[in-house]
């Protein structure tokens, strides 16, 4: 297929893994480069090593305005915001399309401290009104973004996630044998594979392993990810236990090995747009147990374990009944839905958004 449609990118998060934003922008457009669109990497100048919280003030100002007027002068189809904020004036006609995950401010407000909070939901409320079109990820999502934007009624586009089936999948005798030996994972395992913040609920997570190894389930926890905001109690939560434990960041290439190893998948979660560790999870064959937070109902359906709260004793409760039901019923319904979501299908969605707007 030709390329027709040159589309900026804004490369906040492409400059850094941060999580499934960056998951997703990358994955994103390397299938549209197969589907005729091409994507242009829009950064402010300057140096690429300077501090993260640096690097945000530069985005801050170069998304709000200038990324635009780049777009401009490069004759560039549209500009593409992928990760909840963007545009903060229109600088000019180049259409603006602005990706929103989900609104976990609107609902948790405490998470990424109340100022940042108020900050993102400005922003985003900004973006919003301000794009021709907006893309989310589930329609809880979609819900949120009219909540934000109202009394206006911006036009929204859902349109899921995909998974990278190349990599996530049950992994081989071979490769489970190596994670456990890597990781020292002797015993039956739990695992949670995420940023490390307050939404993710780690801390209720740690004291439901506590209270499953008081009652005699032999059960450890491995975390696997990086400290994003607010991370130091959550640390210190897993550091200050016998049943739980940090394995630091892994790479796609280890991930399907412990995945496939663990007991079960647990995604303690208070709010997710979408959630694609439980996908990833259930396309390696992992049972999942995880909350009702935000879309997580919706992407997962009847393939997890919902716990009825966020609470220790809740999440205990779900852990268990996890371990108590065959395995292989929990697998194969994952494993099922996982291949559902495709990035393939993703991109071309994408692709009729952007041409829908020049």
């Amino acid at each position: 297929m030709t390329t027709d449609l040159q589309i900026g990118v804004s490369g906040r998060v492409l400059d850094r893994h941060v999580g499934g934003n960056t998951t997703y922008a990358r994955r994103l457009y390397e299938h549209l480069a197969g589907e005729g669109v091409n994507g242009y990497v829009l950064r402010p100048p300057g140096s690429r090593t300077v501090s993260a919280r640096i690097r945000s003030l530069e985005y801050l100002v170069y998304e709000g305005w200038w990324a635009q007027m780049r777009a401009a002068r490069m004759r560039l189809s549209a500009v593409h915001f992928p990760a909840d904020t963007g545009p903060l004036a229109r600088a000019t006609n180049v259409p603006l399309v602005v990706t929103v995950h989900g609104a976990a401010a609107l609902h948790e407000p405490a998470v990424r401290g109340r100022t940042a909070g108020r900050i993102w939901v400005e922003r985003t409320r900004r973006a919003i009104r301000l794009a021709d079109v907006v893309i989310t990820v589930s329609e809880s999502s979609a819900g949120d973004i009219r909540q934000l934007a109202y009394p206006l009624r911006p036009r929204i586009e859902v349109i899921p996630h995909g998974i990278d089936h190349d990599t996530f999948h049950p992994a081989t005798r071979e490769e489970i044998a190596h994670a456990r030996v890597r990781h020292g994972l002797n015993r039956p395992f739990a695992f949670f594979m995420g940023n490390l913040e307050p939404r993710k609920n780690l801390i209720a997570l740690v004291g439901a392993m506590e209270r499953l190894n008081a009652d005699g389930t032999d059960l450890e926890l491995i975390v696997a990810g990086r400290p994003a905001w607010n991370a130091e109690a959550t640390i210190d939560a897993i550091s200050g236990s016998r049943h739980s434990r940090r394995i630091g960041w892994i790479d796609d290439k280890e991930v399907r090995g412990v995945m496939s190893a663990c007991e079960m998948f647990v995604f303690p979660s208070l709010y997710e747009g979408f959630g694609l560790p439980v996908l990833e999870a259930m396309a390696c064959g992992a049972p999942v147990v995880c909350t009702r937070g935000g879309s997580l109902p919706e992407v997962a359906g009847d393939a997890a374990v919902y716990a009825s709260g966020p609470e220790p004793a809740l999440l205990a409760e779900a852990i268990r009944t996890c371990l108590e039901t065959p395995r292989q019923a929990l697998r194969s319904s994952g494993i099922q839905r996982a291949a559902e979501y495709q990035w393939i299908t993703s991109a071309r969605r994408h692709r009729e958004v952007f041409q829908s707007v020049i």
